[in-house]
């Protein structure tokens, strides 16, 4: 694999984060038990309390053991960049609000206005079709045109 793409290769002395990777799963995994659980079952019950305040443990566990880790998955002091930090929070917010609309639309498409799944998926291809189809020239005018 690194064969065909060179730049996969790990930096020499870069190692495996065993401690960020199991702090980050356990606590992704239970925060997302909680907000998939809280709707169906209420945000009071115990499961719910109880995952979502040991995930968080384990997701501010994981950011101690990035801070003190040799090699980090995530090198959480990027965030000193006030640049970096600013564009990391309208980049997942601009997600969240993509991923809102499309599911606000499948559901509208589907359920409500009882369209068949090829009738849901074609504007969602229309509306994924050309990002799909600019990924190449945006990645090859990155290289030729330095941004600003």
């Amino acid at each position: 694999m690194t064969r065909m793409f060179p730049a996969l290769r790990a930096r020499p002395g870069r190692e495996l984060d065993i401690p960020g990777q199991i702090t980050f799963a356990i606590g992704l995994v239970l925060v997302l038990y909680a907000a998939v659980e809280g709707p169906e079952s209420g945000w009071t019950t115990l499961p719910v309390i109880l995952s979502s305040g040991i995930g968080l443990c384990f997701l501010v566990g994981f950011a101690v053991v990035e801070l003190g880790a040799k090699s980090p998955i995530f090198d959480l002091t990027l965030f000193r960049n006030r640049a970096f930090t600013v564009g990391s929070v309208v980049a997942v917010i601009g997600i969240l609000a993509f991923l809102g609309a499309c599911f606000a639309t499948s559901m509208w498409l589907g359920p409500v206005q009882h369209q068949g799944p090829l009738r849901v998926a074609v504007p969602f291809l229309l509306l994924q079709g050309p990002a799909f189809l600019l990924i190449p020239v945006v990645s090859r005018l990155l290289h030729r045109v330095a941004p600003t």
